[in-house]
């Protein structure tokens, strides 16, 4: 049964590396690196929080135009660019939080 679930959910993955399920949360995946996969989980929780902020103004969104939105997932959405942007996340860690390593 729990082998199962979990090949369902690596199967929603196919080509996308985010997914909010309904009773568990965000999930975040990546082929590259457990640091890509990170960076996406945090980019997302931002981009839901700023979606509640909006959402409580009671104004309707601004949305990105469909070529400017093709064009940010091209060229920053890929998982090496997910990878760069966790690395000073990780040295902040490193540096702030050392008794998460031990």
């Amino acid at each position: 049964m729990e082998r199962s679930a979990g090949q369902k959910v690596a199967a929603a993955f196919k080509g996308v590396k985010a997914a909010i399920h309904r009773n568990h949360g965000l999930l975040t995946a990546s082929r590259h690196s457990i640091e890509s996969a990170a960076f996406w989980f945090i980019a997302l929780e931002r981009c839901c929080r700023q979606q509640l902020m909006i959402e409580a103004t009671g104004r309707p969104p601004v949305l990105a135009p469909p070529e400017r939105a093709r064009y940010s997932r091209e060229h920053v959405g890929s998982d090496y660019i997910g990878w760069l942007h966790f690395q000073p996340i990780y040295d902040r860690l490193v540096q702030t939080d050392t008794d998460m390593f031990e």
